[in-house]
């Protein structure tokens, strides 16, 4: 079972052929790949120029919509701990860290939106 070296230089010569043509096929694969890349580049980059404008602007009304309610926390917050504090109920610490924490916690998070997605 010895192999000639005609045999062996017929079997190299045709590994280096297939070689060539997997290179060869791979070449073009990868310039039309590349071509098809830079068309949708353009397409990709006009999108998120699209989302972005779209999300900013949605961001903007959220954040003061999460200030106006953050206001009417506070007040509604304000009145119902000066009823409880008036009425004598002890438990008024904890009712005015719970609702001056959700009000902070809206104004923070609206502060927090619009730094993150708003240039």
């Amino acid at each position: 079972m010895k192999k000639t070296k005609k045999q062996e230089k017929k079997r190299v010569f045709k590994n280096t052929i297939s070689r060539i043509e997997l290179m060869i096929g791979l070449l073009f694969l990868s310039a039309t790949t590349f071509a098809q890349a830079a068309d949708r580049s353009n397409k990709v980059k006009s999108a998120l120029s699209t989302s972005t404008s779209t999300v900013s602007g949605i961001i903007d009304a959220a954040a003061v919509l999460m200030y106006t309610i953050a206001v009417i926390c506070g007040f509604v917050g304000a009145i119902t701990v000066y009823q409880k504090w008036n009425s004598g109920d002890p438990n008024t610490t904890k009712l005015v860290s719970a609702w001056f924490g959700s009000a902070l916690f809206l104004a923070l998070a609206a502060t927090f939106l619009k730094a993150v997605f708003v240039n």
